[in-house]
């Protein structure tokens, strides 16, 4: 009876309903990219907006609408597609520990109010993320496909704001169409290995010659940007995605001294860091050893973390919270800026719901890293790259972004969505069931294959 249910799955779903979902995950995805034109003060108008702003307890009422929109959407598309209980499950068992613990925070929170309102708000949508990403288990290129267009617009949209650089540019850097430069340089991030996957597939782009010069584009306005972060990250999430495949497909040589290379560099950089001292390293590599403004930042969060650092101050208790939390342990300069976040995601995880919240959130990492691998390994190894390589990608790449800004467990943050989401896709056993055989054009292209087993 249960395979019968799984046959049927997201079989059942009318043309006029995968338009629905389709429609429901392009309203999702573009809200979170922080669309709109930045001025002086981070894109949210003038100081005393700011400040205002920092004091405020109030939710935005047409996003809190939304999300019930979708939410309720995406329930009635996950009846219709007739999903089993433990797909659903399954699907929701990594998250779960961040979901409850976030909830039940406000027992201890300083704030229960806003816990409460914020913890139900992240429940809701990362539930609907879930819910929305297994009405598309099986069909990953449809995935791809939009994200392909949902990027090239933006793509297209922010290389037309250059003829406006009066809004386009800022003093910290280039943010074309989104509210600030880092916003700019996270969008770049999740978009230039889809249209790399666009260039190699003629199934996800329609046009190789688009996908060429959309990456293109792409490649030519992330440095503008001045997004430090993402210009390290997507390097790297690519060759450290690569460097997991090429363990799996290359020969016993590879799989012995590639982990080992990257094991001797890592410990080269430590080495380094303590003869010289993190100061003169992070001004060598950044120019700044504060990391504009962030290593005063962590300092208030860690002595926030040392009086709570079993259960944490509150889920959404730390930021936002109203005058009387604006500290004296920030810079003076910090105090008229608009400091949301405590720029390192590990750290806003330890504050806010101590080291069970943290022990959960690399419970989540861990879970959804051996699931994008065994999927990799077991349908896309020396055949072609997919949606698994890609959520690989985000995976890395989010490790790595974690330690100069926040994405994990925050709402609105694409980020975090696009994590889940893809995740989610790829990681139901229903998926790996049913995943049909590429088709001849998504073949593994055989300069990568040659390179993987030379």
């Amino acid at each position: 009876m249960t395979q019968k249910l799984r046959m049927r799955s997201n079989t059942q779903l009318s043309p006029f309903f995968k338009f629905n979902r389709d429609v429901l995950l392009c309203i999702t995805l573009p809200l979170t990219l922080r669309i709109g034109f930045s001025d002086p003060y981070n894109g949210l108008g003038g100081q005393g907006q700011l400040i205002q702003g920092l004091a405020s307890d109030s939710g935005n009422i047409f996003i809190q609408a939304l999300t019930l929109f979708v939410f309720v959407n995406s329930l009635f598309l996950v009846k219709l597609s007739l999903l089993p209980p433990r797909a659903i499950a399954r699907a929701m068992a990594p998250l779960m520990g961040l979901l409850l613990i976030s909830f039940i925070s406000i027992a201890w929170s300083d704030y229960p109010d806003l816990t409460f309102r914020r913890g139900f708000h992240i429940i809701i949508e990362t539930t609907t993320i879930i819910l929305l990403a297994l009405t598309y288990s099986h069909e990953p290129n449809r995935v791809l496909r939009l994200l392909f267009r949902i990027f090239a617009i933006v793509t297209v949209a922010n290389a037309l704001s250059l003829a406006l650089p009066s809004i386009s540019f800022s003093p910290l850097g280039f943010n074309g169409i989104h509210m600030h430069k880092l916003d700019a340089g996270r969008f770049f991030f999740f978009a230039i290995p889809i249209f790399v996957l666009g260039i190699l597939y003629k199934s996800v782009s329609g046009s190789r010659v688009v996908a060429a010069i959309l990456f293109l584009i792409a490649l030519g306005l992330l440095p503008i940007t001045h997004a430090k972060t993402s210009l390290v990250c997507v390097p790297l999430a690519i060759l450290l995605t690569l460097s997991i495949r090429m363990v799996y497909i290359g020969n016993a040589s590879t799989r012995l001294f590639l982990p080992l290379i990257y094991a001797l560099l890592a410990l080269i950089m430590v080495l380094v860091t303590y003869d010289l001292g993190v100061d003169t390293v992070f001004n060598l590599a950044f120019g700044d050893a504060t990391l504009t403004g962030r290593t005063e930042i962590w300092n208030y969060i860690l002595y926030l973390y040392s009086l709570h650092p079993i259960l944490g101050v509150g889920y959404g208790a730390l930021w936002q919270t109203g005058t009387s939390l604006i500290s004296p342990n920030l810079h003076e300069d910090y105090l008229l800026l608009h400091v949301n976040q405590a720029h390192n995601g590990y750290l806003d995880i330890l504050a806010q719901l101590g080291l069970f919240g943290f022990a959960m959130l690399l419970l989540f990492l861990t879970v959804i890293f051996v699931r994008l691998n065994s999927f990799i390994f077991h349908h896309e190894l020396r055949r072609f790259f997919g949606l698994a390589s890609y959520g690989m990608y985000l995976l890395l790449g989010s490790v790595i972004y974690n330690f100069t800004d926040s994405t994990y467990f925050r709402p609105g943050t694409t980020f975090w969505i696009l994590l889940v989401f893809i995740s989610t896709c790829v990681g139901t056993r229903a998926q790996k069931d049913q995943l049909s055989a590429p088709a001849p054009e998504a073949s593994y292209p055989a300069v990568l294959r040659t390179l993987g087993t030379s």
